[in-house]
């Protein structure tokens, strides 16, 4: 297979208190990338190094577990153990549903909102895999033969770690901004988080619903945004940066639901006005992988 976008960039900014940067992005076509790599029409993998908000707060509440727990559209959740690495299924399986608590918490704090995990009473579900190899399109490659192709899914591997080049997460970004029916509510998609955090999680599930799409306002060009305090948003070499841009100013926000889209203009608000960039276009809002509160 030919590959016909690869770009690959070297950059880094810093910030009091925060650090986010890239110095890796790579953009890969999914149509023409290497059969280890989920495809879908006009769908790129995002892959990136960055510190993202790390948030101290009171454990979250516990998710609740929406209908049966398996019908419809939902996020599938892994402990992705390393060939090799010792298992650490107890303690991982709870460290990635507090993560996921605590992402709930913030799609609730943000818009009344829950995530449609896969799920049953004692919490989300989450599926012990071996992956031959720590890379994404190893992950990727595992779950698919292994049968986690559905269209009704969204399919996240958490992993201890070490990550390749010191990235934090990996996943498929639809490319499509119209406002309904958008491919991103039409997965398989899928994504990685190397260790256990939060904020990491929420924004690599935000790549797989579709966020950030290159018409928004504050896009830099390469599925990420460029302001200051914004879960979706890092120094990612992307045109707006090759072109001078540098990051914004936002709102040094207390919690995750604070920071998921800075001034509600780029990907995710509950009421868009009318004729704003979001009511127009595509708004994580509406994903139908989640649900109302």
């Amino acid at each position: 297979m030919q590959l016909i976008d690869a770009q690959i960039v070297q950059a880094q900014e810093s910030f009091p208190l925060r650090i986010r940067a890239i110095v890796g992005v790579v953009a890969l076509v999914l149509a023409v990338a290497p059969a280890t790599v989920a495809r879908a029409p006009g769908c790129t993998v995002i892959a990136c190094l960055a510190t993202l908000p790390q948030m101290k707060s009171m454990p979250p509440p516990k998710a609740p577990c929406l209908g049966d727990g398996v019908s419809g559209k939902r996020v599938q959740l892994f402990y992705g153990q390393v060939l090799g690495q010792p298992d650490q299924s107890p303690s991982m399986i709870d460290r990635i549903r507090g993560a996921a608590d605590a992402v709930n918490q913030a799609y609730r704090q943000a818009g009344n909102q829950n995530v449609r995990w896969a799920c049953t009473s004692s919490g989300q579900t989450v599926i012990h895999v071996v992956v031959p190899t720590n890379t994404f399109g190893a992950a990727v490659a595992t779950l698919r033969s292994l049968g986690y192709t559905s269209p009704d899914r969204i399919y996240t591997v958490l992993e201890t770690g070490p990550s390749p080049n010191d990235l934090v997460g990996q996943g498929n970004l639809p490319r499509n901004d119209r406002p309904t029916n958008n491919i991103a509510d039409t997965g398989p998609w899928y994504s990685i988080v190397w260790g256990v955090d939060a904020s990491t999680l929420m924004h690599e599930l935000g790549h797989n619903m579709g966020a950030v799409q290159n018409s928004a306002p504050h896009t830099s060009g390469a599925g990420h945004c460029y302001q200051r305090n914004d879960v979706m948003c890092l120094y990612d070499g992307g045109p707006y940066f090759q072109h001078g841009g540098r990051m914004t100013s936002c709102n040094d926000g207390q919690t995750l639901a604070d920071e998921w889209d800075c001034g509600r203009d780029d990907y995710y608000n509950p009421a868009p006005s009318p004729g704003s960039y979001l009511a127009t276009h595509w708004n994580l809002y509406n994903s139908a992988f989640l649900s109302p509160n």
